[in-house]
């Protein structure tokens, strides 16, 4: 399963706020702190409030993530497991990369406009496409935001999670077979430095070329 982020047309908080409001009559509260969520015989009563007790019917939780704490806690958690649920390992999802390797940290800055990332995981490859940005510590943007929560997931299980990288998405091995041909007939006085940045930057074109072959 791939996770995806949805947004307002708009990109204002502000319009989610009022969508609640004017379709429900919505009340809304701020700096009232929960302190849990009342549970009894088995049906939910209501949310402890820190000043007092609020009946529901029925509470959502929606407390946000651990990654960031500006936007969202451990506190979500800790209600959840309060009124009996299980929770399971928290793991980052739409969240950007960590890679092992020190030359993507070195292209910080550096972004492939149509780049590819597959991860296998098992007998399934996971692959996704788009604007891809190098980071000091790894990969950002929608291929690496997408793969995350299944890059955790297999980190947590085998301890690493094997990516490969697509430059330019719309290239296949075979394509780029047949590219190196055309080059080698007519610019095989052209280093292939040169040559690879007409399709991606040259930072990464001489970081490619200075690699060695694995097998």
């Amino acid at each position: 399963m791939l996770f995806r982020s949805y947004f307002p047309a708009s990109g204002r908080a502000r319009d989610i706020y009022e969508a609640f409001v004017s379709a429900s009559g919505a009340e809304v509260r701020t700096g009232t702190e929960v302190t849990g969520i009342r549970v009894e015989e088995g049906s939910v009563r209501g949310v402890e409030l820190r000043n007092g007790f609020l009946p529901a019917d029925a509470v959502i939780l929606a407390c946000g993530g651990c990654a960031w704490t500006g936007l969202g806690t451990l506190k979500g958690l800790d209600l959840a497991r309060n009124a009996g649920h299980t929770v399971k390992t928290p793991l980052p999802a739409v969240a950007p990369l960590l890679i092992a390797e020190k030359w993507v940290g070195s292209l910080a800055g550096v972004t492939l406009e149509n780049a590819a990332l597959s991860l296998r995981s098992g007998r399934d490859t996971l692959r996704t496409e788009g604007s891809l940005l190098f980071t000091h510590e790894g990969l950002s943007g929608f291929p690496a935001m997408d793969l995350a929560g299944e890059v955790s997931a297999l980190c947590l299980e085998k301890g690493t999670a094997p990516l490969s990288l697509a430059v330019k998405a719309s290239m296949d091995k075979a394509a780029w077979a047949e590219e190196f041909e055309h080059w080698r007939k007519e610019n095989g006085a052209k280093g292939v430095r040169s040559l690879l940045a007409r399709h991606i930057p040259h930072s990464l074109a001489d970081i490619l070329c200075g690699m060695e072959r694995t097998p």
